[in-house]
């Protein structure tokens, strides 16, 4: 962002442009101005001139001279000389000026040695002062930086940041809101003997997790996953957190791994303390009402800015952060210019570069902050213009809160006993059988004209478009900066018959949102040829030209993509619906057991809650569920719920259901939950949404404890990445992996889309232009080595032949066909893998599908996979890795890990990378099964050991 100004150069620049103007006047004073600035040289000697002569001159002096007198004399002359002299006059003689002489064609000669007389009694005034010049090429530029923080709604410079006085969580009436970390401890010894912890197995890296009142298990305060070092808040929908916190902490397949409740009154007795460990939550902060928050993590922002003030436009060159945190000595540092457009960074005089950005402190550890912004207009290559650099620097700081003294041994009077913990000693089997399909046959093809299309507005460039339009009756152009796509982005679209005419739309829209033409019906079918205009806004600059072609003449589909719009639905004049949003379709049915064994006991069942990404509202099973009586060896089933799906992308759905009971004695807390995902949608192209946000790191390491009590935590994962197939225009995961891939597409299913390579037969680049009677798949150059892909949307839409023409260039543009192939769409056809289709085109792998397009098969013979065994320090310390031992199946390898080198707090490293080359065809029903066990101990005299099992496995 750039902003403008006015400084005080520049408005002596304009004082001077005004003082010039008027130079250029006629008159003694027009000539003074102009002569004082433009010849310096000529201007006179600092003594004034001397007493006028007794007499008038008979006649002018010579003519003009180069610089004006001083100032005039104290009376005219009878006659005015047509300029000043040259320069101060010969001595006087004593008596009267004799008269003039005729003048002479030159000025006179400069005056003689001796100094002229005394000055008559009033001197002349002095001339004025010379205007002052703006400097040449002078470079100034100003950095400045300033650190502000939201404190209970209010903006807080980061120097006045509060300190955290009392660690120990105080509230005058009832807190309203607590923050946890999710470190994946175990649970601490003290809190096994008192009861409040129970550790059934290590907890996952990501954990689902369960928060209830304990005294009232129908009161859910919170449920969702965690990855370790995740912040989970808790609020009440009552407003005051209860007094005891029951946590359930299980693995995604729904096995209980942790259970342990919190001592939540705030009372500022000692039941919750700030960086004190819970079970695996480490308590972060508390809030008692807006204007008091406690919270060890708060979020800082800097506004930076580099302004040029000098008098040339100036390169903003380099342009930095760096934020050292003294306590610790961390030091980050930040390149705040590196993406940044050059045109951004030249700056005219009176403009500024503007930039900010957000990091989060520690306020519940000492800390002490220098934080300095520097900037430099000066080309680091060439040094000019030189001494063009600036800084700015701000300090702050805090104290962390103090020590809390040790608890007073004896106690006056006993502490009353602790709430029982919520026991596990039955669980409750839950499972979400299935997931929810949508109608299998989503007959898609444009059949009529329509009546009203609904485009989904994406944003971005012309080169998203994927639709089987020829590129005459298709075009888009983007002018230099093309649509955005930062979802709620607003940007104003019209939509008029190719020519003008008619108006079928005109409005602002949403990225993100929906937009419809002939809404209202006002006209009983769309134009044949539409232009689609994007401006940034009403009246403003124009982004992007779409003209498209909407008869049905030619194909058109549901997730058609032109430009920055997307087809998702139309009505055409019979009345013939075609959408792509598959609205209340039924999940697959619950199915609820309990397991039979001599110490199981029947189970009243409490309440049962479904959390989906689908909708925002959890589903609430309790009425379903509650007071029924479950034996072993039982089972109930209950119904599905409807759910909106969009089909306009590969979605994962996520399905978290938790269900709670109690022995029928009362005597014991049960629980139980599933963890269930469904990837849903007919793109290629999966879009994952992310489960929890991640908050943002610290600037800082993560505080460590006390050496002799802060336990060694280890965890760990393996992960998995496709290294070969390797295809930017569809990336590939380990989940792609399939044991039902065929080399040659069976005749049972139907090509969705097929992957080619090109092998650079004909050169470099060439122009590959696949058709299908009046339908295109796309135009464009491709590079030797590179993918394209034919995506067919799993529909016979053009007799069954495809041809694919190369040229050498652009055939509208007069390219040469270089070779050409037919292909027929029906499996099997050409589609084995290896086959060439089109000269210099092979078949590399390709997907298929047996419901249009709803799931599908990659195909590929083989893939070449990593896997990577990473360990984590998920404690407060740091630690050493002793060793430990890694598995995988054939053809990935098995051996021991050596002791590995010291692993900061919150900090991984990779222990073994294993890549190696997996045969799919044939493999359906293997598992490929991976193991890391690895052990640690703390880094520090104490030696604290800790150990991690994690395990993976791959369905072919």
């Amino acid at each position: 962002m750039k902003l403008s100004f006015v400084g005080t150069l520049a408005l002596q620049t304009l004082l001077f442009g005004a003082l010039a103007g008027t130079a250029n006047g006629g008159g003694e004073e027009s000539v003074f101005w102009h002569t004082m600035v433009d010849e310096e040289n000529s201007f006179p000697s600092a003594m004034p001139t001397p007493e006028p002569s007794a007499e008038p001159t008979p006649g002018p002096t010579p003519g003009p001279t180069p610089g004006p007198t001083p100032g005039p004399t104290p009376g005219p002359t009878p006659g005015p000389t047509p300029g000043p002299s040259p320069g101060p006059s010969p001595g006087p003689s004593p008596g009267p000026t004799p008269l003039t002489p005729p003048p002479t064609s030159f000025p006179s000669e400069p005056p003689s040695p001796p100094p002229s007389p005394p000055p008559s009694p009033m001197p002349s005034p002095a001339p004025s002062p010379t205007p002052t010049l703006a400097p040449t090429g002078e470079c100034v530029i100003d950095s400045n930086l300033t650190c502000t923080a939201i404190m209970g709604g209010i903006e807080t410079a980061c120097e006045d940041i509060p300190d955290i006085d009392d660690p120990i969580c105080t509230c005058p009436e009832c807190v309203q809101e607590m923050q946890f970390m999710y470190t994946g401890a175990l649970c601490e010894l003290n809190q096994v003997l008192s009861g409040k912890c129970t550790q059934n197995s290590p907890n996952a890296y990501e954990a689902g997790y369960r928060i209830t009142d304990a005294l009232d298990p129908t009161l859910v305060l919170g449920t969702g996953q965690a990855k370790q070092q995740d912040t989970i808040t808790i609020r009440s929908p009552n407003g005051c957190i209860p007094d005891t916190l029951a946590v359930t902490l299980s693995f995604p397949t729904g096995a209980v791994t942790q259970t342990f409740v919190v001592d939540a009154q705030c009372d500022g007795g000692r039941g919750l303390i700030l960086l004190e460990d819970y079970g695996a939550f480490q308590f972060t902060g508390y809030t008692c009402d807006a204007n008091s928050v406690y919270n060890c993590l708060q979020e800082v922002s800097y506004d930076l800015n580099v302004c040029n003030y000098g008098t040339e436009d100036e390169t903003v060159y380099e342009m930095s952060l760096s934020i050292k945190e003294t306590e610790s000595g961390t030091i980050v540092f930040q390149n705040l210019i590196e993406n940044v457009p050059p045109e951004d960074l030249m700056l005219s005089p009176g403009e500024c570069y503007n930039d900010a950005r957000e990091v989060n402190v520690d306020r519940c550890v000492t800390q002490s902050y220098c934080v300095e912004v520097v900037g430099n207009a000066t080309n680091p290559i060439t040094g000019t213009p030189p001494n063009c650099s600036d800084s700015h620097e701000i300090k702050f700081d805090w104290e962390g809160p103090p020590e809390i003294p040790d608890t007073p041994a004896p106690s006056p009077e006993p502490t009353p006993p602790p709430s029982p913990a919520p026991t596990s000693t039955c669980v409750i089997d839950i499972e979400l059988a299935g997931c929810p399909v949508p109608p299998i046959l989503l007959d898609n093809d444009c059949e009529g004209r329509p009546q009203t299309i609904t485009f989904k507005y994406n944003g971005g460039p012309c080169g998203q478009s994927k639709n089987f339009q020829s590129r005459q009756k298709f075009t888009c152009t983007d002018s230099a900066v093309p649509p955005p796509t930062a979802v709620g982005t607003l940007n104003y679209i019209e939509a008029v018959p190719r020519g003008g005419g008619d108006q079928y739309f005109a409005g602002n829209v949403a990225v993100g949102t929906q937009y419809t033409l002939n809404e209202n019906l006002e006209f009983d079918k769309l134009s044949a040829d539409m232009t689609i205009t994007v401006f940034e806004s009403q009246g403003g600059a124009l982004l992007q030209t779409v003209d498209v072609h909407l008869s049905c003449s030619q194909a058109l589909f549901l997730f058609d993509k032109f430009g920055a719009n997307q087809v998702v639905k139309w009505v055409e004049t019979d009345g013939r619906v075609v959408s792509a949003e598959a609205s209340g379709i039924t999940t697959d049915s619950f199915k609820i057991e309990l397991e039979s064994g001599d110490v199981v006991k029947p189970v009243r069942l409490l309440e049962m809650q479904v959390l989906t990404n689908a909708q925002e509202a959890p589903i609430d099973y309790t009425d379903n569920v509650k007071g029924k009586i479950l034996r072993p060896g039982d089972s109930i089933e209950l119904p599905g719920f409807p759910i909106d799906i969009d089909l306009t992308q590969r979605i994962k759905y996520t399905f978290f259901t938790t269900i709670i009971g109690e022995t029928e004695d009362g005597t014991n807390m049960c629980n139980g939950n599933d963890f269930h995902e469904c990837t849903i949608g007919f793109n290629l192209s999966p879009v994952f949404p992310t489960d929890v946000p991640t908050p943002r790191p610290t600037l800082t390491a993560f505080p460590t404890g006390p050496a002799e009590t802060t336990p060694c935590e280890i965890a760990s994962n393996i992960e998995c990445t496709v290294i070969q197939p390797s295809n930017p225009l569809v990336p590939l995961s380990c989940d792609d992996l399939s044991g039902d891939a065929s080399r040659t597409c069976p005749a049972s299913t139907e090509l969705l889309a097929a992957f080619l390579v090109y092998d650079g037969t004909f050169g470099p680049s060439v122009f590959v232009n696949p058709v299908c009677g009046k339908n295109e798949f796309f135009g464009r150059f491709v590079n030797a080595g590179e993918f394209v892909e034919i995506n067919t949307r799993a529909k016979d839409f053009c007799e069954g032949v495809l041809t694919i023409n190369l040229y050498d260039a652009d055939p509208l543009q007069g390219g040469k066909l270089l070779g050409s192939g037919d292909a027929a769409i029906a499996c099997p056809g050409p589609w084995t893998i290896g086959n060439t289709i089109a000269p210099g085109l092979t078949l590399a792998y390709y997907a298929n599908t047996i419901d249009n397009g709803l799931t599908f098969t990659y195909n590929f013979a083989e893939a070449e996979v990593q896997i990577d065994y990473v360990a984590y320090n998920a404690g407060r310390t740091p630690l050493v890795g002793v060793g430990g031992s890694y598995s995988g199946s054939s053809p990935f390898t098995s051996g021991e890990i050596s002791p590995f080198g010291s692993i900061g707090a919150r900090g991984q490293q990779v222990l073994k990378s294993d890549t190696q080359k997996v045969q799919l065809e044939g493999k359906a029903g293997t598992n490929l099964d991976f193991l890391l066990e690895a052990s640690a101990q703390s880094d520090n005299d104490f030696a604290l050991s800790c150990a991690t099992t994690v395990s993976y496995s791959i369905e072919l």
